[in-house]
């Protein structure tokens, strides 16, 4: 995806849900989906999407700690349709 509008949707959506995330003590869930975004350095955020969690970690400027946290369905859902995606 290079479109910047869609990748601001992106952005705005997770800058907006962006509450709630917790350091995991054990190993995350398998994600459905693993989305990079990535400039012209390389990578500058990870985030996962499992069927009901969302997570993530900051790559640039400094890499952070890998996060989760619940995520609603309704989240879920417009998350694959800016992504472009459908559910498995």
């Amino acid at each position: 995806m290079t479109d910047p509008i869609a990748i601001r949707r992106i952005h705005d959506l997770l800058l907006k849900n962006n509450v709630g995330y917790r350091v995991p003590f054990d190993t995350f869930p398998g994600p459905e989906y693993t989305v990079n975004f990535r400039d012209s350095n390389g990578d500058v955020l990870v985030i996962w999407l499992g069927h009901d969690w969302l997570g993530g970690a900051e790559l640039r400027p400094r890499q952070g700690d890998n996060r989760i946290r619940r995520g609603s369905q309704e989240e879920r859902t417009m998350l694959l349709a800016l992504l472009g995606v459908s559910s498995p």
